[in-house]
C-alpha cells in the first residue's frame, strides 16, 4: 500500500493526479485516484483500520490540550489522549481520534517525519494505530504459528517480581519446565523474564489465559506474554529486543 501511495504522490508532483473520490467497498475503504490519462490507481485499506492515530516522539511536558491544537487545523478531530507512560528517552507518546481515514491521511502526510514537537530531538512518529481487531489477528496469528521451542517471553512484571512467584502462576497453565528472571530491569523500572514449558499445547493456555489480562500485585498493568523471540535458537538466552520490551 505505501509503494501506491507513494507513486500517486508522485503522480499528484508533476500535474497527473486530478482528484480523489472516497468510496467503500464491503469491509475495505477503497480510495480511488483519477488520473489524466484515464487511468486508476486504486488504493485498499485493510480491514479493521479505524481513523484513530498513533503518534509519537512528543515531549515530557505535552498536554492534551496542546496537541489538540497542533491537529485541529487539519479537521476531524475528535479526541486526543496522552499515554501516561514516558519512553525511556523521555518522550510521550499519544493517540488522536478523527472522523474518518481522510483526516488521518492529512495529518500523517503532513507530520510524520516533518515536524519537530518543540523541546524534541526527533521529528514527529504519526501512523495508524492497531485496531483491537488487527491486535487479536496478530496474537492469533501467533498461537498458529509457534516456534520450535515451547518458550515464553513474559514482561511488564513489577520490580519485586520472584522466580517462585511466576512459577507459581504459570505451573497452573501447564506443563512447566523452568522460569528464567532476567535480572537487568528496564529504564521504567519493569522486569522481565522466560517461562519454558514442556509442550505447546501449555505456551498456548497461557498465552491466552495471562496475556493481557492477569496483573501482578505491585505491577504497572497486565502483563504481555507471548512467544519468545529466540525460541527458534534453543541454546540462546535472549535477544536484545526482548531484554529491553517492556509493555
Amino acid at each position: 500500500m505505501r509503494a501506491i501511495l507513494y507513486a500517486c504522490e508522485l503522480l499528484s508532483f508533476y500535474g497527473l493526479l486530478i482528484h480523489t473520490i472516497p468510496t467503500s467497498c464491503g469491509t475495505y475503504g477503497v480510495y480511488h485516484f483519477a488520473i489524466v490519462s484515464s487511468l486508476y490507481c486504486t488504493i485498499f485499506i485493510e480491514p479493521g483500520t479505524e481513523p484513530k492515530l498513533f503518534i509519537g516522539n512528543l515531549p515530557g511536558d505535552i498536554t492534551e490540550s496542546a496537541l489538540d491544537a497542533l491537529l485541529r487545523p487539519y479537521g476531524g478531530l475528535e479526541k486526543v489522549a496522552i499515554i501516561p507512560k514516558t519512553s525511556p528517552t523521555g518522550n510521550k507518546s499519544a493517540f488522536a481520534f478523527l472522523s474518518t481515514i481522510d483526516f488521518c491521511h492529512a495529518i500523517i502526510k503532513s507530520l510524520h517525519g516533518q515536524y519537530t514537537y518543540p523541546g524534541c530531538a526527533d521529528t514527529m512518529v504519526v501512523r495508524f494505530a492497531d485496531s483491537p481487531a488487527r491486535r487479536e489477528e496478530k496474537f492469533q496469528r501467533q498461537l498458529a504459528e509457534a516456534p520450535a521451542e515451547p518458550k515464553l517471553f513474559v514482561g511488564n512484571l513489577p520490580q519485586t517480581i520472584t522466580e517462585d512467584a511466576l512459577v507459581d502462576l504459570f505451573s497452573r497453565h501447564g506443563n512447566l519446565a523452568r522460569v528464567v528472571l532476567i535480572q537487568k530491569a528496564a529504564p521504567t523500572g519493569n522486569r522481565s523474564g522466560f517461562v519454558i514449558y514442556h509442550d505447546h499445547d501449555s505456551c498456548k493456555q497461557a498465552m491466552k489465559e495471562l496475556h493481557g489480562v492477569y496483573t501482578f500485585p505491585g505491577g504497572q498493568g497486565t502483563i504481555v506474554v507471548r512467544y519468545a523471540d529466540n525460541a527458534n535458537r534453543h541454546h540462546g538466552y535472549h535477544s536484545h529486543q526482548e531484554s529491553q520490551y517492556q509493555q
